[in-house]
């Protein structure tokens, strides 16, 4: 055991020997570095020499005894050879020319982010002192606690050294070397950790600044600050070397792991800030697309720094920080360009930090030396960079409030604008454009928000005044003069109104009464309270009676004419719309009967409920066949014998009862469905006829068509087939047109008429003589007979004109060769008359009313004396 502890110092005593042989071999190559001088720092100087180590596999020994090595002069105060994974080494002799002083030295690499830094020191009398330190070894081993690798050095006097440094890194490598006397580093050192101090308190102060202002306004744009100044203070803590020295034991490559979290976090907040200070998401879409990638790239470098290797990774974040700083050069000056004031102290700012950032890149890839710029730019110019951007928010903040207060007195001034413009369009919409009465929309709303007021017992009358012949009047003098006749009409008709006994007046939103409203241009509506006025429709024919007076207007005297419809609330109507809809019926009802005051009620209601239900339940009745014919004889006027009937159509309705054919067949017309009534009626009418003649009744059927049958293109045809179909001869149909039916399209009936006439079909001309047709007219209708109206029948026999009437009518038809038919033949005495005048034909309730089809046979198959006994 001693021989063994014996055997391993004689070797390392010989190494040590042969270590210093060499070394002294090797000093001649290179003078020593005189330390004798104080104060003292280590300037550029051929004494230092660096080499590569190419394979990284060469020993202590081998570089001291080694002249191969291609020893070369370091250029500058700092050796900076880029991303390089092969070793280098450093060769400083020192040597102590003062023969009384001893020398303390400090030896400084002050680039904290190296992995291996090995200080070997090998004294003129052989002995050999190594120091390993290193950003991947424990900061424990390093003699001296600092964030940079320190060399404690001592020389006596007369004493030489040389000092090899083994360094290897993935990281940049930069070998910034300082050496001085202990009183000098420190003194400086003690200064940049004030300067540093500085820094990072200016940097928490605007973080927390910002940060309340972000709680307090919750806009983005002060945390995506607050996260950029954030990630630069932390990115300069962890370069500077200061997390191992104030934060502990940490894990191995901790600051390395930090950089390359750290600067593509400073690339993804730059491009959030920008994107949100400058609001490009709003007036740069090319702009906020290229930030928003810029910000994705930054978090795949992000991931990337966690997969790939130091110098890959690097390079990528270096590439965005690159990327962001163009974008950043283009953005500012580009909004301040377009007008954005608040880009221009943006665009001072991040030159600033953008300009440190790039002189920082290009010395990490080599391209700038390790100076004073490279080392503290991104101090100066990210704490100018946070003071500007600090004065750019607060720009912003106050260009904001001068914005909003803009907004907000244009807000107010469009609001007082608006409301303008709401008060004109609401009294165009609520009143007439040339009465400036409220219109109907007005009145309608007023009766809706006062009907709690006219609830019930109150009784109200509402008054509708149409101006009969203003449209004729306003074809005559233009709209420009009728449109002045109509306001001095309503002038002059509001102050008559004004006398009136409880007339309820209108107030509107100017607090302006109106005695009228204007329904339309030619309709005005006022309201009367019955209960105060029991005379109210006197007073609505006096109103009426000085309306149509003639009013002088430009040297004229005018009739307007007009003409009242009165409906009354609570019974016609509850609600405004109603009341109106039923004064005007009323008015329709008037104009037709000439009444210039016409009251409404349910039985002069075309439009009804009732009329409505009845409408579809006709066509579906006509499908189901619930409808059924009545027939009435015809009686040959010489010898009492029935030569034909006329059909009558009857609707007994489940609910209804009977329903009256003026009403249903009017429904008819006016809906359409006449046309398949008409088609049914003489289906089951010919279809009768046929049974009648099967059983040995040589008749003829009359079926009564409607002047819209006339225009039907495919009468004849839908006639000739029915025809055809029952095996019927067209001459045993007779189809009745009244005169009124005819003229409503005289050419189109004419020539209907002549393709029935053409089929055969006989023709009759009913209701004669109520009508307006001409005789020269009626002389050119192919028909064969003339129906004489029941009106002149019936009164023959009292009044001396009818009968007179009736004998001209049988004498001018017998001359143009027409056969005659006397209808309402309800008495003997009317029989005989007839008989005498020679009229051809009679029919009536004297002889039989309208019979169901089975009671109709049996009448026929009694006897003549019995029949018409009296």
């Amino acid at each position: 055991m001693k021989k063994n502890r014996l055997r391993e110092k004689v070797r390392q005593w010989l190494c040590a020997c042969g270590i210093f042989f060499a070394l002294t071999a090797g000093w001649a190559q290179a003078e020593a570095l005189d330390v004798s001088a104080y104060p003292f720092s280590l300037d550029p100087t051929p004494g230092i020499l660096y080499a590569v180590d190419p394979e990284g596999t060469l020993t202590l020994e081998q570089v001291a005894g080694s002249s191969e090595l291609a020893w070369q002069g370091v250029p500058s105060e700092t050796l900076n050879l880029g991303f390089q994974s092969e070793p280098v080494w450093l060769r400083l002799p020192l040597e102590n020319l003062s023969a009384e002083d001893r020398r303390d030295l400090i030896l400084e690499v002050g680039y904290p982010l190296l992995d291996s830094v090995d200080f070997h020191v090998i004294r003129s009398n052989g002995g050999i002192e190594s120091f390993l330190m290193g950003d991947l070894r424990p900061f424990e081993q390093r003699p001296i606690a600092h964030r940079h690798f320190l060399l404690p050095l001592t020389l006596q006097a007369g004493e030489g050294a040389t000092v090899l440094v083994r360094i290897e890194s993935t990281s940049a490598l930069q070998l910034p070397l300082t050496l001085a006397d202990p009183v000098s580093f420190f003194s400086a050192d003690q200064q940049e950790l004030i300067g540093h101090a500085f820094y990072y308190g200016l940097l928490t102060v605007l973080v927390l600044i910002n940060l309340c202002l972000w709680m307090y306004l919750r806009q983005a744009v002060y945390l995506y600050y607050v996260l950029f100044v954030s990630s630069i203070a932390g990115f300069q803590f962890v370069f500077h070397g200061l997390p191992a020295v104030y934060l502990g034991i940490l894990p191995s490559g901790f600051p390395d792991q930090m950089l390359l979290l750290l600067v593509p976090t400073v690339v993804l907040s730059v491009a959030l800030f920008t994107n949100q200070f400058l609001r490009l998401e709003r007036t740069c879409r090319w702009l906020h697309r290229l930030l928003m990638g810029t910000a994705c790239f930054s978090l795949f470098c992000m991931v990337a720094s966690v997969l790939l290797p130091y110098e890959t990774s690097m390079k990528l974040s270096l590439s965005g920080v690159v990327l962001i700083s163009l974008v950043c050069l283009v953005a500012g000056p580009y909004q301040w360009y377009r007008g954005y004031k608040a880009a221009r102290l943006y665009t001072f700012a991040w030159a600033c930090l953008i300009l440190a950032a790039l002189l920082i890149a290009m010395n990490k890839v080599g391209m700038l030396p390790r100076t004073f710029v490279t080392e503290n730019g991104l101090q100066l110019g990210s704490a100018l960079e946070a003071l500007l951007l600090s004065l750019a928010l607060a720009d912003r903040l106050h260009r904001e409030r001068e914005e909003r207060y803009r907004a907000q007195e244009q807000a107010l001034d469009e609001s007082r604008q608006r409301q303008l413009v709401e008060e004109r369009l609401m009294q165009t919409a609520l009143h007439h454009p040339l009465t400036g009465l409220p219109n109907r929309p007005f009145f309608e709303n007023w009766f809706a928000l006062n009907q709690q007021d006219l609830s019930p017992p109150r009784k109200i009358m509402l008054g509708i005044i149409h101006l009969s012949r203003f449209d004729e009047v306003r074809k005559t003098l233009g709209h420009r003069q009728a449109d002045e006749l109509l306001r001095l009409l309503v002038r002059r008709l509001a102050r008559r109104a004004q006398g009136v006994r409880g007339l309820i007046t209108l107030r509107d939103r100017k607090g302006q009464v109106h005695t009228l409203a204007n329904l339309d241009d030619m309709t005005l509506a006022f309201m009367i309270n019955t209960e105060i006025n029991t005379h109210a429709h006197e007073s609505i024919h006096h109103l009426v009676q000085q309306l149509v007076e003639p009013i002088e207007f430009m040297g004229m005297l005018i009739d307007v004419g007009g003409i009242a419809g009165v409906a009354s609330y609570p019974t016609q109507g509850v609600d405004a719309p109603t009341l109106i809809q039923n004064a005007q019926i009323a008015i329709d009802m008037g104009r037709r009967n000439g009444n210039p005051v016409t009251p409404y009620h349910d039985e002069i209601n075309p439009y009804s409920a009732r009329r409505l239900s009845l409408a579809g339940e006709l066509r579906k009745a006509i499908n189901r066949n619930h409808l059924e014919l009545y027939f009435q004889p015809k009686v040959c006027a010489a010898d009492d014998q029935v030569i034909g009937m006329e059909a009558l159509l009857r609707w007994n309705h489940p609910v209804h009862g009977m329903v009256s054919p003026d009403e249903f067949i009017r429904l008819a017309e006016q809906t359409g469905i006449i046309h398949p009534l008409t088609e049914w009626v003489l289906e089951e009418a010919v279809s009768k006829l046929r049974q009648l003649q099967n059983g040995g009744h040589d008749l003829a059927v009359s079926v009564n068509i409607s002047a819209i049958n006339l225009k039907e293109k495919r009468l004849a045809e839908m006639v000739g087939n029915i025809l055809a179909h029952h095996g019927v001869e067209p001459g045993k149909l007779v189809l009745e047109v009244t005169e009124t039916a005819m003229m409503d399209d005289p050419e189109r009936g004419l020539a209907m008429l002549r393709e029935l006439h053409a089929l055969g079909v006989r023709l009759s001309i009913d209701d004669f003589g109520t009508g307006y047709s001409s005789l020269n007219y009626i002389k050119r209708l192919p028909v064969h007979e003339i129906k004489i109206d029941r009106s002149f029948v019936m009164e023959m026999d009292t009044a001396r004109g009818d009968a007179i009437i009736v004998r001209t009518t049988v004498n001018m038809c017998h001359d143009l060769g027409l056969t005659v038919v006397a209808e309402g033949v309800e008495t003997n005495s009317t029989r005989q008359t007839l008989q005498k005048m020679g009229c051809d034909y009679l029919q009536g309730y004297y002889l039989s009313r309208p019979l169901p089809f089975n009671a109709f046979l049996e009448w026929l198959e009694e006897g003549t004396v019995k029949r018409f006994a009296s």
